[in-house]
């Protein structure tokens, strides 16, 4: 997987980490500059933490079953 497709999926999930999180905190009563801060900090956490372990397994070569977005290994 190319480096554009990694920077597209780490924004893909912080940009829906941070829609969860930020509605979350709003509807719990947090002002809306809390609740987008608070779902920024940790949509960023949470899509670093998430696209660097996928990374990881992925040059190490295993695939993640429950996620299907590897190829499958060619056999000879």
């Amino acid at each position: 997987m190319g480096s554009l497709s990694w920077i597209r999926r780490l924004f893909t999930v912080w940009a829906g980490t941070f829609l969860f999180l930020a509605g979350v905190a709003a509807l719990r009563g947090h002002s809306p500059r809390e609740a987008v801060a608070h779902g920024f900090l940790w949509g960023a956490i949470t899509a670093l933490i998430f696209t660097g372990s996928r990374r990881y397994e992925s040059r190490e070569g295993r695939r993640c079953a429950l996620c299907a977005d590897t190829p499958e290994p060619h056999k000879p």
